[in-house]
């Protein structure tokens, strides 16, 4: 790869991350404030799910660790490993469709790949983040792999990226489910039996070898139901959701991504795609490989993503290594089929063959562009601004040994603080989410608070509608705007717990969250 096309790579990453890195961000958001805080605690020798609870897999959590074991506690540490694992991204994408496609549709797909990616990255520390190089390096072993016509080694790291992934989240193993269903029509069809057990099973074996390591690790923990119960038994309960709820959350991605173009140029290159398939072009012959399955990929990715019915913008990262597929086939058709006739074609047909590029590139831009832009003036809303206002006071009025509860889902504000929760239950949806939520948990959070007693309960409802207030003046005007989340009878104790030991002390910050400290017996 040439250093100046890798040099031109580490600035366009460095412009994606900037906005989401401490020099622009006072407090993590929400998701990376668990993952740090769960970081932390893994370096002071806790177990995830055993001692903390959460419901993302293992992965991310250990990474966290490591960042802030490099950044010496410093959310750096971190940040370098985002750039770390999207510059390796980058690298594996372009290597891999200049191989198969050719180095301008190669350089089409990565810019847009990472322009899209602007759009989607609000506040960084993402499991879908760090899970690209793995989906990029499944795509690169299986292209391989089929030129060469053998999986052996290759598959098995096929496997090894498909469990990485798994174990990061769930619904980010597309790719490698793709791969899957390309073997079983492609060898099926062709009735290559020997093949296809030996395709499989090399793939099953990558898997399963990192499965088992994890599963024994967690295991010799006592974590292993802690961990089945947290990240399977809850998504379970978490996922269940309407029809209509993901119908909105596709339809939310595909114009997100729209922005930029990305998802638009995709589904053109799809459709075609099924086009050039059924009719058997001859410039995609030695390709076809490759674009059944991006074929087979894009509605799997499409389901994985909208199965939950949520539309956080970090879900659609999952959709790039997809979607530079299809631009980059997009950009490769032109080059094959349209380029060449421009060679002879008149003066003004070339010439606005360049106006058609560079409009596509500018409309490609500007969106992504200008949010970047926003993301580096806006340093932080409301809710961050008090979070951080709260660190600060947290810091000011408390010891190093105090525990702090948050009431609510704001972890970081303990991570930033370096107050310890006095539960594991770090933000309180478990004790809400229908399905999931039972009075044994309740009482598991009762005890561990009346236990542990912190000496500051920290009520951060005012920023967030599903958390319901600890004033109960407020809590009787205050309803629960969401189908998947109740309040149990069996929290009435937990709120006359609080009401009995702690008393308000004063409000704190732009969202004014209410500050209640314990009362001495």
């Amino acid at each position: 790869m040439n250093k100046w096309l890798l040099i031109v790579l580490a600035v366009l990453v460095a412009c994606v991350l900037l906005p989401n890195t401490p020099l622009h961000r006072e407090i993590p958001t929400r998701d990376s404030g668990v993952f740090l805080y769960i970081g932390q605690q893994i370096l002071d020798g806790k177990i995830p799910y055993r001692d903390v609870w959460d419901h993302k897999p293992p992965v991310i959590h250990y990474i966290n660790a490591l960042g802030l074991f490099i950044g010496n506690g410093s959310v750096w540490g971190v940040s370098f490993l985002e750039f770390g694992a999207l510059y390796l991204a980058g690298v594996l994408s372009y290597i891999f469709t200049k191989r198969a496609l050719g180095v301008a549709p190669a350089i089409f797909g990565v810019i847009a790949c990472f322009v899209t990616l602007t759009l989607l990255l609000g506040g960084g520390n993402f499991t879908e983040e760090f899970a690209l190089p793995c989906q990029f390096a499944a795509l690169y072993l299986f292209w391989q792999s089929e030129q060469r016509g053998d999986y052996s080694w290759r598959g098995f790291l096929i496997g090894v990226t498909a469990a990485i992934s798994f174990l990061l989240k769930q619904n980010l193993i597309g790719v490698h489910l793709s791969i899957v269903t390309f073997l079983l029509l492609t060898r099926a069809s062709q009735r290559r039996w020997h093949d296809l057990f030996f395709h499989l099973t090399t793939i099953f074996l990558g898997a399963a070898s990192i499965i088992l390591i994890v599963g024994l690790y967690f295991a010799c923990q006592g974590a292993l139901n802690n961990l089945w119960n947290n990240v399977f038994e809850y998504n379970f309960a978490y996922f269940i959701t309407t029809i209509g709820n993901r119908t909105t959350a596709l339809v939310a991605g595909l114009v997100l991504t729209s922005l930029s173009g990305m998802s638009i140029l995709a589904l053109v290159t799809w459709f075609t795609g099924v086009i050039y398939m059924l009719r058997d072009k001859s410039e995609i012959k030695d390709k076809k490989a490759l674009l059944l399955l991006s074929l087979v990929n894009l509605p799997i990715e499409f389901f994985l993503v909208a199965v939950s019915g949520k539309a956080y913008s970090h879900y659609y990262i999952a959709w790039l290594p997809v979607f530079t597929i299809l631009t980059s086939f997009f950009a490769y058709v032109f080059t094959v089929r349209f380029y060449p006739r421009l060679r002879t074609a008149s003066k003004m047909a070339r010439v606005m063959s360049v106006y058609l590029w560079v409009f596509v590139f500018m409309g490609m831009i500007y969106w992504p562009g200008t949010t970047l832009i926003k993301q580096m003036v806006t340093l932080s809303n409301a809710r961050q601004a008090t979070g951080h206002q709260m660190a600060e006071y947290i810091k000011r009025s408390t010891n190093a040994s105090d525990y702090v509860l948050i009431w609510g889902a704001e972890t970081s504000v303990n991570f930033v603080a370096c107050r310890q929760s006095p539960t594991r239950f770090v933000y309180q949806y478990p004790l809400y989410t229908r399905g999931y939520q039972s009075v044994a948990l309740i009482k598991e959070f009762l005890d561990s608070i009346a236990t542990n007693k912190p000496v500051l309960v920290v009520d951060t409802s005012p920023s967030n509608e599903l958390i319901p207030p600890l004033d109960p003046i407020a809590r009787e005007k205050w309803s629960l705007a969401s189908e998947n989340y109740g309040i149990l009878p069996a929290m009435d104790s937990v709120f006359d717990y609080i009401a009995s030991n702690y008393r308000l002390k004063e409000k704190v910050g732009q969202e004014q969250w209410p500050v209640y400290v314990y009362v001495e017996e």
